[in-house]
């Protein structure tokens, strides 16, 4: 009866391994293929006015995530996640340049 359980306790931590591990490997090929279907997309540049700024914190205030949403001229809006030197330097209502690709801001140039 020992050897049953030893077995069945192998087992279970084998399954919960390997379980573990394939969540792991789906995640990473997940955000490989999303990463290059970005890359793939054109890089543009259109004039945008930015409209709202958010933040959203996780984990007891130990990781912050920043997101700006733009507004272009065709009245389109767009929500990037953004750095935090980008979203310190951009303040609501601000009319400039903005150049992205795919889902990624690379950056924005406030017209004076």
């Amino acid at each position: 009866m020992f050897d049953i359980f030893t077995s069945l306790f192998g087992f279970v931590w084998a399954f919960l391994f390997f379980g573990i591990l394939a969540l792991f490997v789906y995640a990473l090929v997940s955000h490989i293929r999303k990463e290059a279907d970005n890359n793939r997309q054109p890089v543009r540049r259109v004039d945008a006015s930015a409209v709202t700024k958010r933040i959203n914190v996780s984990g007891d205030s130990s990781y912050t995530t920043y997101y700006i949403t733009f507004e272009l001229v065709n009245g389109e809006r767009i929500e990037f996640e953004v750095q935090g030197e980008l979203y310190g330097l951009i303040v609501e209502g601000d009319y400039g340049s903005l150049t992205y690709q795919g889902y990624k801001c690379l950056d924005f140039t406030r017209v004076k």
